[in-house]
C-alpha cells in the first residue's frame, strides 16, 4: 500500500475543512504562508524565497520541525531538502509539491486547491488569471494518472479530466463569481466578498519600481521587472512583488 500524504493549498475552500486537515494522520505538506496556520502539523513546506525565509524564523521561534523543500524554477533557493521531480512541474508551488509526492510513489490528498480565485492570505488574488495552475495540474494527471489523487472538499477531477478549457474557472472568478459549484465554497466566497469590500476602490493602482540589480518576475502576474524599471500596476500585484522581494522593490501611491 502506498503512503498517503496531505498537501494543503491556500484557496479559501480549506477554511471549511480545518477539522479534517488537523485530523489527518499522515505526513502533511503545504504552500508558502501555510506555516502560519498549520506549522505544528506540517512535515514539509515550499514556496517563494521570502516566504521561506520567514518560515525559517517562525520555525525557530515556535519550535516547529517542518522541513523546507527548495528547487522551484523561479524562486526556490531557500530550504534544506531538494525536489526530485522533473523541473517541468516546478513552475508553481502547488503543482511542484503534488508532483513530488507522486514521484516518490505516494498517494496525494489535496485540500485548499481551488485553482485560482480568492486566497486565504492575499487580498485581490481573484483578480489574477491563474489558469496556468489548471494547465499544470492537467500535465501532472496526463503523466501520472488520476488514481493516486483525491480531494478533501470539492472534487476537481471531473473538471480536470473534461474537455473544458483551462480558463473555465478563471472566466468565472475574474468576473467576481464563485467558480466552484459547492455550497460551502460559495458561502465562504460571499463572506470574503464582505470582508474585502472595504478595500475596493481605495488602493487600485501603484507605481512599482525595481531598485535592485537583477531582472525579477512573478509568473502568476505575467510581469517581469528590469533593474531600474518603474511601472503603474494594480496595488495587489505591487505588494506581492514587495512581499516576496523586499530588498528589490519599492511601491509608491499614484
Amino acid at each position: 500500500m502506498n503512503k498517503t500524504v496531505l498537501i494543503i493549498g491556500n484557496g479559501i475552500s480549506r477554511i471549511s475543512y480545518d477539522k479534517e486537515i488537523r485530523a489527518f494522520a499522515g505526513e502533511t505538506g503545504g504552500c508558502n504562508d501555510i506555516y502560519k496556520e498549520y506549522g505544528e502539523i506540517l512535515s514539509i513546506i515550499s514556496g517563494h524565497e521570502q516566504s521561506m525565509r520567514e518560515a525559517i524564523k517562525y520555525r525557530e521561534e515556535k519550535g516547529f520541525d517542518y522541513k523546507i523543500l527548495k528547487g522551484l524554477v523561479w524562486s526556490g533557493k531557500v530550504g534544506e531538502l531538494e525536489y526530485t521531480c522533473n523541473p517541468k512541474y516546478r513552475q508553481n508551488t502547488g503543482a511542484a509539491l503534488i508532483a513530488e509526492g507522486l514521484t516518490l510513489g505516494c498517494d496525494v490528498v489535496l485540500c485548499g486547491f481551488d485553482f485560482g480565485g480568492r486566497d486565504c492570505f492575499d487580498i485581490g488574488h481573484d483578480t489574477l488569471d491563474l489558469s496556468v495552475w489548471v494547465k499544470a495540474m492537467r500535465l501532472i494527471i496526463s503523466d501520472f494518472g488520476e488514481s493516486r489523487i483525491s480531494f478533501i472538499g470539492h472534487n476537481h477531477l471531473p473538471f480536470l479530466l473534461s474537455d473544458n478549457p483551462d480558463t473555465f474557472y478563471s472566466d468565472l472568478y475574474l468576473k467576481g463569481k464563485p467558480h466552484i459549484d459547492d455550497e460551502r465554497y460559495q458561502n465562504i466566497h460571499n463572506m470574503k466578498n464582505k470582508e474585502e469590500s472595504k478595500f475596493n476602490g481605495k488602493f487600485r493602482d501603484s507605481i512599482l519600481k525595481n531598485i535592485g540589480k537583477k531582472e525579477i518576475g512573478i509568473k502568476s502576474t505575467g510581469i517581469i521587472m528590469h533593474p531600474g524599471e518603474s511601472r503603474k500596476v494594480d496595488s495587489m500585484i505591487a505588494f506581492k512583488f514587495v512581499r516576496y522581494y523586499p530588498d528589490d522593490f519599492e511601491v509608491y501611491s499614484v
